[in-house]
């Protein structure tokens, strides 16, 4: 009780004894929980090595398709749907990017609540995580050429995470929108350590 078991798997008993063989690239875990039990699966490492190698080969539809796949297998899962939702934007699929990024930081949210407040490498990985996805966010939006919302999903990261990021992609949706001025003076604003490392 109170854990997930594979039940069923393409290698079936050969990978676990006592699962079930099914003709499809999927696992299924079940379990018996208590109401205040509760439990999570990782997404499957190898699949995530392997998308990774299709994406370095070039093979976006490819590795979009291993993702769809795993969110469809692990839909609560957050890792996942943020992956997704950057490959999206990558593939300039706007649409369905955001999608994927808000179910990512839906879930997220839902993870922060029940997370140890005393986890401070966790809460700092969770934090950049939301970064980023609200920097893809916003350039989905843009992708969609919805410049407004662009800049909402920017005011929703905090003024310490990503600062450089965050001033770099609000210059891009400020040039996008004819404000040239406003996007020069911004970048120029920026500290002298991070103008360099903006260049590089």
């Amino acid at each position: 009780r109170g854990r997930l078991r594979l039940v069923a798997s393409p290698d079936g008993p050969g990978h676990v004894p006592g699962s079930v063989t099914i003709h499809a690239d999927a696992s299924m875990y079940a379990g018996l929980f208590d109401d205040d039990e509760r439990a999570e699966l990782a997404l499957d490492p190898a699949r995530l090595a392997y998308v990774q190698m299709l994406t370095k080969a070039n093979r976006y539809s490819d590795a979009l398709q291993q993702l769809r796949m795993a969110t469809e297998a692990q839909p609560k899962e957050p890792r996942g749907w943020l992956t997704r939702g950057a490959l999206e934007v990558e593939l300039r699929q706007a649409r369905d990017a955001e999608q994927s990024l808000q179910e990512f930081l839906s879930l997220q949210g839902t993870s922060e609540a029940a997370a140890d407040d005393d986890d401070e490498d966790s809460d700092a990985n969770r934090s950049a995580q939301r970064t980023q996805a609200l920097l893809l966010l916003s350039q989905a939006a843009q992708i969609r050429k919805d410049l407004p919302a662009a800049n909402r999903w920017l005011d929703q990261i905090g003024p310490i995470n990503g600062s450089l990021e965050v001033a770099l992609r609000r210059a891009l949706v400020w040039a996008a929108d004819g404000k040239l001025r406003e996007a020069r003076a911004l970048i120029a604003a920026l500290p002298q350590s991070e103008e360099v490392s903006a260049k590089a």
